[in-house]
């Protein structure tokens, strides 16, 4: 490839380069909203059961935990 034809193809690598960047960054910020939504709706799912036995009550603090664990490491990505 000649050096003008170089040249030209620049500004449109330029512009490809923005584009993937741009669909990317709109993805990912989606995608972990969504995820977010997702774990916040089980969050309050699991926090509405109610439960008869010890194992129960460990078994949904347990579950919570993990749960706000996973929302906090999502929210650190940034």
């Amino acid at each position: 490839m000649s050096n003008e034809q170089e040249t030209k193809q620049n500004p449109f690598n330029e512009a490809l380069d923005q584009l993937i960047l741009t669909v990317e960054t709109r993805v990912s910020r989606e995608v972990t909203t969504f995820i977010r939504d997702y774990i916040n709706e089980r969050i309050d799912t699991i926090q509405g059961e109610k439960h008869e036995t010890e194992y129960d009550y460990c078994e949904q603090e347990g579950r919570l935990k993990e749960l706000r664990e996973l929302l906090t490491t999502l929210r650190n990505l940034k």
